[in-house]
């Protein structure tokens, strides 16, 4: 039997905190306050700070905010939410 998508997200796959090696590929920054810039701006999320001052954060949270991006819901994203109505050329009579 295969476990579904959910049950995997109950087990705390996506809640794994990343690794510094892990951000540091994700960002592309190896400096901590640069990291935590990248997050705020890119992602739209508030991170928790460690006591190193790296930005702490979750596969999960990552995940979410790049599929928000993709759906045009996090805040800042080039793809608007909702289309402008296209009532087209009007009829003449």
């Amino acid at each position: 039997m295969t476990a579904s998508i959910a049950e995997i997200a109950d087990a705390g796959i996506g809640q794994r905190c990343m690794t510094k090696q892990e951000l540091t590929n994700v960002s592309g920054f190896s400096s901590p306050s640069k990291q935590v810039s990248w997050v705020r701006q890119h992602l739209a999320i508030e991170p928790a700070i460690k006591a190193d001052g790296r930005p702490s954060l979750t596969w999960g949270a990552y995940e979410r905010a790049l599929l928000a991006r993709r759906a045009g819901t996090l805040p800042g994203s080039d793809t608007p939410t909702e289309a402008p109505p296209n009532w087209g050329k009007p009829r003449r009579r």
